[in-house]
C-alpha cells in the first residue's frame, strides 16, 4: 500500500535530520587529557578540583603536587630535624661559640643548613599562595559567568524565572571557599608562623653567641605535619 511505501522513506529522512542536527564534538586535545588526569590524582588524593585551567595554572599545580617538588620538601624537613644530632645539646652561658671555638664550623654548618631549609619552607608557601590565588581568580570569573548565563535564560508561563536572590544563590556556590585563601588557612598560617618562629630565634641564638638553648625546635616537627594536612 501506500503508507507501507511512504512508512521507510519517512524513517530515512527522520534518521538524516537527527544525525544532521547532532552537534560536533571538539576534538580532544592534550590540555583536556591533562585536566582529566589531574582530576583523577586530585580524586585518589582527596583534594578540591576548583583550581584555575589554564596553562600556567596547571604548570604551577603540578608543580606544587609533583612529586619532585614533594621530595625536595620532605628531604628539607627531615634535614632540619637531623640538625637536633650535631646542634649543641646544651648551651653555657660562660661559654659563648665565637668564630675561633672548635664547635664553630659544626655550629654554623648547622645554621646554614636550617636557613636552607627555612628557605624551602617559604617558597613552598609562595608555591600554595600563588595555586591559591590563581584558583580564587578562576573561581571568581565562573561565578561571573553562571550569573550572566542565568539572565539570558527567558523566561515564560513553562520556565522557572530566574530572580535576583537565586543569581546571588548561584555566585555563592560557585564563590571561593574560606580555605581557599592562604591567609585564611589555619595551616598554612601555622607554618607561616613557625617559619618566623624559627629565624627569629636563630636571631637571637647568633646574636648570644649561642649561649641561649634553642626555643624553636619543638616546631620543627610541626612544620612537616602541617604540610600533610
Amino acid at each position: 500500500t501506500t503508507e507501507e511505501k511512504d512508512t521507510p522513506r519517512g524513517w530515512g529522512m527522520l534518521k538524516r535530520t537527527v544525525v544532521t542536527a547532532a552537534p560536533k564534538q571538539p576534538p580532544v586535545t592534550d590540555s583536556d587529557v591533562t585536566i582529566a588526569a589531574l582530576y583523577v590524582k586530585d580524586g585518589l588524593a582527596g583534594r578540591s578540583i576548583g583550581y584555575a585551567l589554564d596553562a600556567s595554572s596547571l604548570r604551577l599545580y603540578q608543580t606544587f603536587h609533583g612529586r619532585p617538588w614533594r621530595a625536595l620538601f620532605m628531604t628539607a624537613a627531615v634535614a632540619h630535624l637531623a640538625l637536633a644530632l650535631f646542634e649543641p645539646a646544651a648551651p653555657r652561658k660562660d661559654h659563648p661559640i665565637t668564630m675561633n671555638s672548635p664547635e664553630a664550623a659544626t655550629v654554623w654548618s648547622c645554621v646554614a643548613v636550617e636557613l636552607a631549609c627555612v628557605a624551602v619552607y617559604l617558597l613552598d608557601l609562595a608555591l600554595l599562595h600563588s595555586v591559591m590565588s590563581r584558583s580564587a581568580r578562576g573561581a571568581a570569573k565562573s561565578a561571573a559567568a553562571r550569573v550572566a548565563h542565568d539572565a539570558e535564560i527567558p523566561s515564560g508561563p513553562g520556565t522557572a524565572k530566574t530572580t535576583a536572590k537565586d543569581k546571588e544563590k548561584g555566585a555563592a556556590g560557585d564563590a571561593v571557599p574560606v580555605s581557599s585563601s592562604i591567609w585564611r588557612s589555619k595551616w598554612a598560617m601555622l607554618r607561616l608562623a613557625a617559619c618566623a618562629l624559627v629565624l627569629i630565634d636563630l636571631t637571637v641564638a647568633v646574636s648570644s653567641s649561642f649561649t641561649i638553648i634553642r626555643f624553636s625546635r619543638p616546631v620543627r616537627p610541626l612544620i612537616m605535619v602541617a604540610r600533610g594536612a
